[in-house]
């Protein structure tokens, strides 16, 4: 006779099914949260349209077909899949120049001059839903590839685009002196600016520089013909770490020579040829090369009297970061005599700032030449004018920047901006005088021009109305270049520079403007223009 199971035996036998169906339930909802396209859907093949001439070097371009077994599939998101009302996927593939799968790095989306969305590379694929069907601008960046900047058009329900990246070599770059030791390694600690491992650099181009670059406010997204991944321990943490002798490595199109420029800001150090495949570069330098480039700001705060303005808080802003007092500095603030002395400046663009509890400048921004001991003299601080902005209609995204229309021998008026992200409602205190506003946000932009002395009632809002898109490309993809948009008064709206071979784009209202450019060489171009609402596209130099 057999043994009774025992009274357990039941719940076993439960517990083991009730497990099995909480897998297999687990599994079909995996799968349909990701759901693979059937390669011979005519929907989902491959869409792209270029609306402008073959794309050049650094543009990228569309795969060709390649058989389906050989393609990873890649996943369209489960919301796209189920009810699109109408709505569009762009996913594709990505592939380096010679078919290798790449992964890592990111795509962008943009219409117009808004970014409506972010894609990582995982598993070499990338996917974009709920779009709109219409015609978008997709780029990328992606560590040691030549980026792509390139138009699309996206149908519903899906449009596949898999993209064969351009071709590039990659080139590391070092620095030493004569007896092998790392440049950076040589300079004193009282030579090492703030920011040295973002802005020494080096730079292709397609011919040999005459002088140093022009101004900029960025100089480490002037990438020239090419992105350059920095030795910077601070940044790409993911990215094997590099010798302490190189400077980094720089990628550049496959099929040119270029003339290697080490910089540092804007100022040049020492350049070489070098061609394509080259592995490596090393430039071998005195140990003063870098710390002779750096440059110094003096000043000196007055009141409206003339009187030194002693004890006003300082700050300066230069490519390196921004420096309260400089590196080893005891004082963040003037002397005496108003005085204020800034050190070991990364050459380029640099905006300073003084102020007290009552007075405060203006905000101007000069030009520190490589080397350079810039003295600007007397600079007077006056009682400031508090305004308040009302940025409630601005759908809680976008900016105002705001530019100084006063005149400052020597300077530029420098620009600042009021986000929306700070709140619907804010006051600020400016120095007073004219100043020329540019808005931007998701419900539209608008212009705006006035004096403190007589602003508009307050608080001031912006009559938001649908922008004209405004972009900015380089004739030569990686030619870099400085601009500047103002109205036919001579008021800025928009600034900015070309780097590592994509344009540039905004909206403004639909108007006529003028563009100021400064190439490489420091030669300035001005040109009229006509914005229509429907937009419009300038390639520059």
């Amino acid at each position: 006779m057999n043994a009774p199971l025992p009274w357990y035996r039941p719940l076993q036998v439960l517990a083991l099914a009730l497990g099995v169906a909480i897998i297999v339930l687990l599994f079909a909802w995996l799968r349909s949260e990701r759901v693979t396209p059937p390669a011979d859907n005519p929907d989902m093949q491959q869409r792209a349209v270029d609306l402008e001439p073959a794309p050049a070097v650094g543009q990228g371009g569309v795969h060709d077909p390649i058989a389906a077994d050989e393609l990873p599939q890649p996943v369209i998101p489960r919301e796209a899949s189920v009810a699109n009302d109408g709505k569009a996927t762009l996913f594709g593939t990505v592939r380096s120049a010679d078919g290798t799968l790449v992964s890592g790095g990111y795509f962008w989306l943009h219409s117009g001059s808004s970014l409506l969305g972010t894609a990582s590379l995982r598993a070499a694929t990338f996917a974009f839903p709920g779009l709109t069907p219409g015609r978008y601008r997709l780029t990328s960046r992606i560590p040691d590839e030549l980026p792509i900047d390139r138009e699309v058009e996206v149908r519903a329900p899906h449009t596949r685009l898999d993209i064969e990246l351009p071709g590039r070599w990659l080139l590391t770059v070092n620095a030493v002196t004569s007896d092998g030791t790392p440049l950076v390694e040589a300079m004193s600690d009282g030579q090492n600016p703030i920011g040295l491992g973002r802005n020494f650099r080096a730079l292709g181009f397609a011919t040999e520089q005459q002088g140093d670059l022009p101004p900029t406010d960025h100089a480490e997204f002037a990438a020239g013909l090419g992105p350059f991944r920095a030795n910077d321990p601070f940044r790409g943490r993911r990215q094997p770490t590099l010798p302490k002798q190189t400077v980094g490595i720089l990628t550049l199109p496959s099929d040119r020579p270029v003339h290697v420029v080490l910089v540092v800001g804007t100022a040049v150090i020492a350049q070489q040829a070098a061609t394509p495949g080259q592995a490596e570069l090393t430039f071998v330098l005195g140990a003063d090369a870098l710390a002779s480039k750096m440059g110094t700001l003096r000043f000196r705060c007055i009141d409206p009297s003339g009187a030194p303005v002693a004890g006003a808080k300082v700050s300066i802003r230069s490519l390196g970061g921004t420096q309260f007092g400089g590196r080893g500095a005891s004082k963040m603030e003037t002397d005496e005599d108003g005085r204020y002395v800034a050190k070991n400046l990364v050459p380029g663009m640099v905006s300073f700032s003084a102020r007290n509890e009552t007075l405060r400048m203006p905000p101007i921004e000069f030009v520190v030449q490589g080397g350079a001991d810039l003295d600007v003299g007397n600079v007077t601080l006056r009682a400031g004018a508090e305004l308040e902005f009302d940025l409630d209609n601005f759908g809680g995204s976008g900016s105002v920047r705001v530019f100084w229309l006063g005149d400052a021998a020597g300077a530029r008026s420098g620009g600042t901006y009021i986000s929306p992200q700070n709140g619907a409602s804010q006051k600020v205190r400016w120095f007073p005088g004219r100043y020329s506003l540019a808005a931007r946000g998701k419900n539209g932009v608008a212009l705006l021009e006035f004096d403190t002395a007589a602003a508009p009632p307050q608080p001031i809002r912006f009559d938001l109305r649908p922008g004209a898109s405004l972009r900015i490309v380089p004739r030569v993809p990686g030619e870099f270049a400085t601009f500047e948009v103002a109205t036919l008064g001579g008021a800025p709206v928009y600034r900015g520079e070309t780097r590592g071979g994509t344009g540039n784009t905004t909206e403004l209202p639909a108007g006529d403007y003028t563009l100021t450019i400064t190439d490489l060489t420091g030669a300035v171009t001005r040109r009229q223009f006509a914005l229509p609402q429907s937009g419009t596209s300038i390639t520059i130099p």
